[in-house]
């Protein structure tokens, strides 16, 4: 038997119907591959790091599963995901497990609850423009190094303009 586990992502708008519904058809197809299904667990709400159908939030929901006949498996529920659940499941994943892997438990991250921030600021820093060089530093700062370079490329030019006027 090959251990496998699906991650799905869904709008936070998905109801229960809908995570029931993803079940039952996930056991079904699983049972017609003679596998079983070990586990479905709906983690909950997460802040997406980028919008997806300009969701900002989203339900994760990881099924773990083993399986006799891969093939015929995943074609119908790639076909179940992309046609039937196309309003339900914004994005998925499937990842092939080892037998240790899948005996052992999967580290859960916390869900955002509905009041919860990420505890992130997103306000621009700051006085980082100040200085480029951290304190105590023997480096020079990237300023004083590009104002001595501009000080070399003036006097070059400079002694390219007398040697064209003199000649």
């Amino acid at each position: 038997m090959k251990h496998y586990e699906t991650l799905m992502l869904l709008p936070v708008t998905a109801t229960p119907t809908d995570l029931a519904l993803i079940e039952k058809q996930l056991k079904t197809l699983v049972k017609a591959a003679n596998g079983t299904v070990g586990t479905f667990d709906k983690w909950g709400r997460y802040k997406l790091a980028y919008a997806i159908r300009k969701q900002e939030y989203g339900l994760y929901v990881l099924a773990r599963y083993e399986l006799a006949e891969v093939q015929i498996f995943f074609q119908k529920l790639e076909h179940f995901l992309k046609v039937k659940c196309v309003d339900t499941v914004m994005r998925y994943v499937h990842v092939n497990l080892t037998a240790a892997q899948y005996a052992e438990p999967y580290i859960k991250p916390e869900a955002m609850e509905a009041g919860q921030t990420t505890g992130r600021d997103y306000r621009p820093r700051t006085g980082f423009a100040q200085s480029n060089a951290p304190e105590n530093s023997a480096e020079p700062a990237v300023d004083a190094v590009v104002s001595e370079e501009s000080v070399v490329v003036e006097a070059a030019v400079e002694s390219v303009e007398t040697v064209i006027v003199e000649g």
